[in-house]
C-alpha cells in the first residue's frame, strides 16, 4: 500500500498578499495578491491533492477517511492539522481565534492554536503578539477606545524565529514576512482592527469585536521560542514548538540522516534545498505526509524540512 503522499497546494488571493510563493517556491499562484498556500489541508475551504502515485488527484480528506487507521491510533474521522505558507506583502489584520470548547459551541468547528516559524522577512519587520493591557476589561476599554498603539504589542523577528500563538492570542502577522504555520484544523478568525482598508469593492472588512472580547486573553505577551540546534554527525536538528495539538522540528541535513517514524503520520516540508527522502527527490516547495507503515526515513541532503507531528491524543 502506498505510504508516502506528495501533495498539490491550494492558493488564497488576499488583498496583503504578494509574490513570493512563486519567486521563492515555484508555486503557480493564480496571482500577484496571492496570500497563503494551503500547502496540507484538507479542510473543505481548500483541499490539498495527492498528486503522486495510486492515490492521485484524491483529496486529503478523502484519502483520510478512506485509510484512516494507517495514519495512526484513534477512530476520528477529521484530519487535525493544517499547515500553510504565508507570504505578507502588506500588514495582515490584527485578530485573535478562540478555543476548541467556544469555537464548538458558537462556530461549530474546531478552535484554533498555531505555531509560526519565520521562514524569512525584511529587516526591522515587526509583528504584533500580544496586548499590553492587564485584564480582559482594560482590553476591552481599549478596543472599544480604539486606543490601538497603545494597546497592541510589537516585535521585531528574525529569519529562524518560532513562536507558538494559543487560541485566545491577540496577534498579527506583518509587511515583509514569510511565515509556515502549523495549526489546528480550523479556519475561525475573529477580525479586531484591520486599519481600515477597504476590500476590491470598496467596503471594509467586517470586524469581530464581541466575539474578539470574549475569547481574547489576558495578560498575554508571548515571545519567541528560543531552541538550540542538536548536532548529528554534520546535520542538526531543532526542535522548535511543542503543544497540546503537535510538535514541529525542523532538519537541516548536509550530509545523510536516518531517523524513525512514530505511531502518527508526519507532514514533511521542504524549505530549503534538495535531495531524496526513502529515494524520492524533493526540492524547495514540496510537501509530503509519511505514514508509519514507512517506519524510517532515510534523508540524504543538501536540504531543510520542517517536519509536523500530531498529537497521537488528538487523533482518539
Amino acid at each position: 500500500m502506498q505510504t508516502w503522499f506528495k501533495f498539490k497546494p491550494t492558493f488564497k488571493e488576499m488583498i496583503w498578499g504578494g509574490d513570493r510563493l512563486k519567486t521563492e517556491f515555484g508555486f503557480d499562484i493564480p496571482s500577484e495578491h496571492t496570500g497563503e498556500a494551503w500547502i496540507i489541508s484538507a479542510h473543505p475551504q481548500g483541499e490539498s491533492i495527492v498528486e503522486n502515485g495510486d492515490a492521485a488527484n484524491v483529496p486529503l480528506s478523502q484519502l483520510y477517511k478512506m485509510i484512516r487507521p494507517y495514519f495512526g491510533p484513534g477512530k476520528n474521522q477529521e484530519f487535525p492539522i493544517m499547515v500553510k505558507i504565508i507570504d505578507a506583502n502588506k500588514d495582515l489584520s490584527v485578530q485573535v481565534h478562540p478555543d476548541d470548547e467556544y469555537a464548538r459551541r458558537v462556530e461549530e468547528s474546531l478552535g484554533k492554536s498555531e505555531s509560526w516559524y519565520v521562514l524569512d522577512c525584511q529587516p526591522e519587520t515587526r509583528m504584533v503578539m500580544g496586548h499590553h493591557a492587564r485584564t480582559s476589561d482594560e482590553f476591552n476599554a481599549h478596543l472599544l477606545s480604539g486606543n490601538y498603539d497603545t494597546l497592541f504589542r510589537n516585535l521585531t523577528i528574525n529569519k529562524g524565529d518560532c513562536f507558538h500563538v494559543p487560541a485566545g492570542t491577540i496577534h498579527a502577522i506583518c509587511e515583509g514576512s514569510l511565515i509556515y504555520e502549523a495549526q489546528e484544523n480550523s479556519n475561525v478568525t475573529y477580525r479586531v482592527y484591520d486599519y481600515d482598508r477597504m476590500d476590491a469593492k470598496g467596503n471594509k472588512r467586517e470586524l469581530h469585536l464581541r466575539k474578539a472580547m470574549e475569547v481574547t486573553q489576558s495578560p498575554c505577551k508571548p515571545d519567541s521560542i528560543k531552541n538550540e540546534p542538536i548536532e548529528i554527525g554534520k546535520n542538526y536538528v531543532t526542535y522548535l514548538v511543542e503543544n497540546e495539538y503537535f510538535q514541529m522540528r525542523k532538519y537541516e541535513v548536509n550530509d545523510v540522516l536516518t531517523m524513525d517514524l512514530g505511531d502518527v503520520f508526519m507532514i514533511i516540508s521542504v524549505i530549503d534545498g534538495h535531495g531524496t527522502i526513502n529515494d524520492n527527490p524533493v526540492v524547495k516547495g514540496d510537501s509530503f505526509i509519511a505514514l508509519p507503515k514507512e517506519e524510517k526515513l532515510a534523508i540524504k541532503g543538501p536540504v531543510t524540512l520542517l517536519i509536523v507531528e500530531p498529537k497521537a491524543e488528538k487523533m482518539m
